[in-house]
């Protein structure tokens, strides 16, 4: 087991959300970030600072990814997750990223599956592209029943993220699985998504704003072959 401040802890831990970049724009990007969400960033993100408190928290792998905010970085945020994933074997799950405005969406997605990338990550507002948009189901046709999305929703800034956009998607693609991440400072919707199915309130408008819940994960253990995921 992992020695945490002398508590020894049995079971393995999977921090399932980690962003990281190449060393010479992580810094850039780190700061990025820190402007998109205005919060302080404590460390930058590259994969010696993730590994290093990583180490201290008792963490044993990381699922790793980045967002293309063009089609352009698509292919090589790919093979830099590809390559982190091959160096860190032991540490790292890596997902690979995808936009709704690539070129051949298809063949990417197969080569994400041979690149032996567990999933795909997308951030609408990052991307600025509407999750029911019909030029984003593609990407949702080629990862149905193939390969998870984690998407970024609820953020009360825009729109395009809005967690009932998910309900067309659902209802289109009855074999993909959706996890979604939002930040609890900006978030203001009580929303789970787990495999195919949604459940929510009928009225987002009414939701419970001071009601936040993290998703529940049930089907990345079986895709990892973890025990436990944080």
């Amino acid at each position: 087991g992992l020695n945490y401040k002398g508590v020894l802890l049995m079971r393995k831990i999977i921090d399932f959300h980690n962003h990281i970049y190449p060393d010479k724009i992580a810094i850039k990007a780190t700061n990025s970030i820190k402007r998109f969400y205005d919060i302080d960033m404590d460390c930058i993100g590259d994969c010696a600072n993730l590994l290093k408190f990583g180490d201290i928290a008792g963490i044993n792998k990381f699922v790793v990814q980045s967002v293309a905010t063009t089609p352009e970085q698509v292919t090589k945020i790919n093979d830099y997750i590809a390559e982190e994933c091959k160096e860190y074997p032991d540490r790292f799950i890596g997902f690979g990223t995808m936009h709704p405005d690539f070129e051949n969406i298809p063949d990417e997605i197969d080569r994400i599956i041979s690149l032996g990338l567990k999933g795909v990550k997308l951030h609408p507002d990052f991307q600025k592209f509407n999750i029911d948009d019909k030029k984003a189901f593609e990407i949702y046709d080629a990862c149905n029943g193939r390969l998870p999305i984690l998407m970024h929703t609820g953020d009360f800034r825009y729109d395009y993220s809005h967690p009932k956009r998910l309900v067309s998607v659902f209802d289109n693609f009855k074999d993909l699985t959706v996890n979604e991440f939002y930040e609890i400072a900006k978030a203001r919707y009580d929303v789970f998504a787990c495999e195919q199915k949604i459940t929510m309130e009928n009225d987002f408008d009414n939701v419970d704003k001071n009601s936040y819940h993290i998703f529940s994960i049930t089907n990345y253990s079986s895709v990892i072959g973890f025990m436990s995921i944080l």
